[in-house]
């Protein structure tokens, strides 16, 4: 809804808490974190890949192929840092997920500053566009257009929440609001 409902962004791009996965292979079984993503969120970062392509819009999509970006710790301990594992299928809770690039050294998304652990696996969300039932089990970041303040993002979003509960799609005592705040402020805070 936010995409559609305001022009203060260049792009919004979403990802989950994550979970703990099985990676089973040559080398034994491991826990590790994945979270699912977006296609735009390294772009929305102003990241890319160091290593490969991060998935497309059209593997973003419910039923999509099995695919994955591998965090750089993991590639370099676990797989030794082989640029050929780009390509290559690793074993996900047992299912086969095709490397599709390798994150940047030290890439962490933006909470993940908060956490002694970060994700080393990252996969698409796969969000069903036909699915409006309004999950606020994710997190959001956006890229602003030129010359736009968290301020005024902040006052957009809360006019916007505010609409939506008038028309009915949040009930009133739940009071839902949405607000801003930059990612330097989020991360670094008052350091």
């Amino acid at each position: 809804g936010y995409r559609q409902e305001t022009r203060l962004f260049q792009d919004i791009a979403l990802w989950d808490t994550g979970e703990d996965v099985s990676l089973t292979g040559d080398q034994g079984p491991e826990m590790v974190g994945l979270v699912t993503a977006t296609a735009n969120l390294l772009e929305v970062l102003g990241n890319s890949p160091a290593i490969g392509r991060g998935f497309s819009a059209s593997e973003d999509v419910p039923g999509g192929p099995a695919v994955v970006l591998v965090g750089h710790d993991l590639w370099r301990r676990r797989f030794a840092g082989d640029p050929g594992l780009v390509g290559r299928t690793i074993q996900v809770n047992g299912a086969a997920q095709t490397v599709v690039g390798i994150l940047p050294r030290g890439f962490r998304l933006p909470l993940e500053f908060q956490s002694r652990t970060t994700a080393q696996l990252i996969g698409p969300m796969r969000l069903d566009p036909a699915d409006v039932s309004g999950n606020h089990n994710y997190y959001g970041i956006a890229r602003l257009q030129s010359g736009i303040s968290a301020g005024q993002v902040t006052a957009e979003l809360r006019a916007l929440t505010t609409r939506w509960t008038a028309e009915g799609q949040y009930p009133p005592a739940m009071q839902f609001s949405a607000f801003a705040v930059p990612v330097a402020e989020e991360v670094g805070g008052g350091v």
